[in-house]
């Protein structure tokens, strides 16, 4: 009872985590919109023309750029810091579906387990050390008296965004191969299948490489206007629809989830009561010494076992799922829960 009830309450707490990531997953993508199509109460992003500057080292424009960062610092810091909470907490929902994915593929689950915890603690230090930047730079700005400081201060601030875009990149690539990993464990796995949920992972998993792939993009010309309009289509595409579809999903298949647990040892329980003798005692293999019967609800005897007899492990089913071998049983401790 203790190992079942610990199971369930494990279930509550993944479906409540997978429902707030889910729900928290939305704030950041709708900040990143409304920042990447110019709607925050701010100045617009300056746009490049090569008509109007000698270049994208041109002081005027990057005057314009860099105020354009220190009024949006904020804003910036708060979108990391959100996304940065939301995959934490989507961490835990991941950890139960390997769990009840026990008896899956064990190299597939790794897999799905550690690239999620990767891509999940990737954003925590993108906020980390964006922080640090952004802060340093918004305390420089005010004392810039000379405009051609804005290029030293540009082509710092590159080369130091440079050093980690490549890893951070990689949140898109780490979570989308998860969910990839997820999806056919879905397809193959009895007790936790569904075709709709995995199609729709690999169709995640194929919107987070192509924001993979814009995002680089945008770095290596981030004045392209088609290129930021794009990512910020994808990642509404992604932190709206996507994601937070996928962990809705998986919360409701949660909760539509129970443990299992299956009382005695099967093969114990086949053979008659005391042995092939029918006595009340056994004999021991070494000593031929008698023990006392066990019966199989006694409290020292609830061994969780799966339906292959293998002892320590709690069998987990839907909730509508019945036992073809004790379905039609009863007893006093009701035996399948």
């Amino acid at each position: 009872h203790d190992r079942q009830t610990q199971w369930k309450v494990q279930l509550q707490s993944g479906r409540v985590a997978a429902v707030t990531a889910a729900f928290l997953f939305l704030v950041p993508s709708v900040m990143s919109v409304f920042l990447y199509f110019d709607w925050t109460s701010g100045p617009s992003y300056p746009v490049y023309y090569s008509g109007t500057y000698s270049g994208r080292l041109d002081p005027l424009y990057l005057k314009k750029v860099w105020e354009w960062r220190r009024e949006n610092f904020g804003y910036i810091l708060a979108l990391d810091l959100f996304a940065a909470v939301a995959l934490l907490i989507s961490i835990y929902p991941i950890f139960c579906l390997k769990q009840i994915l026990k008896w899956g593929a064990s190299f597939l689950k790794d897999l799905m387990v550690y690239s999620y915890l990767i891509g999940a603690l990737l954003p925590a230090l993108e906020f980390l050390q964006n922080m640090g930047s952004y802060s340093q730079a918004h305390d420089l700005i005010p004392d810039i008296d000379d405009i051609d400081t804005y290029v030293s201060l540009e082509i710092s601030w590159r080369l130091s965004q440079s050093a980690s875009v490549w890893v951070f990149s990689l949140i898109y690539v780490f979570l989308g191969f998860s969910v990839m990993c997820a999806s056919f464990l879905f397809l193959r796995e009895s007790q936790f299948r569904s075709r709709s949920h995995a199609y729709f992972g690999f169709f995640t998993s194929g919107v987070a490489g192509l924001t993979f792939v814009i995002e680089l993009s945008m770095f290596f010309d981030h004045h392209d206007i088609g290129l930021r309009y794009a990512f910020g289509l994808f990642t509404l595409f992604w932190g709206v629809i996507c994601l937070p579809t996928w962990f809705t999903i998986l919360a409701i298949r949660i909760g539509s989830f129970q443990a299992v647990e299956v009382v005695g040892d099967p093969e114990a329980a086949a053979a008659p009561p005391g042995g092939a003798d029918g006595a009340d005692g056994d004999a021991d293999a070494d000593g031929g010494q008698q023990h006392a019967p066990q019966h199989p609800h006694h409290p020292q005897q609830r061994r969780p076992v799966n339906t292959a007899g293998h002892v320590g492990d709690i069998e987990m089913r839907p909730a509508h799922y019945h036992h073809p071998d004790t379905s039609d049983s009863s007893s006093d401790e009701g035996g399948v829960v």
